[in-house]
């Protein structure tokens, strides 16, 4: 059975993440943890990354 969510929000929420990372990290290469590993990310994929880990997240709770 597969349950659906919607989060009419949380693309804001994570865009707003994103922005505010990558004023942080000035566009250099960033270090994010996952839940699978730890590797090195550049900014242009933070929110792919940061998309993920919210996938995960949600699916563990499932």
């Amino acid at each position: 059975m597969i349950k659906r969510f919607t989060f009419p929000s949380l693309s804001k929420v994570v865009n707003k993440l994103v922005t505010e990372v990558k004023n942080l990290v000035d566009k250099r290469p960033i270090i994010i943890k996952t839940t699978l590993s730890t590797e090195v990310y550049s900014t242009k994929n933070l929110k792919t990354v940061i998309l993920l880990n919210l996938v995960f997240s949600i699916a563990k709770h499932l």
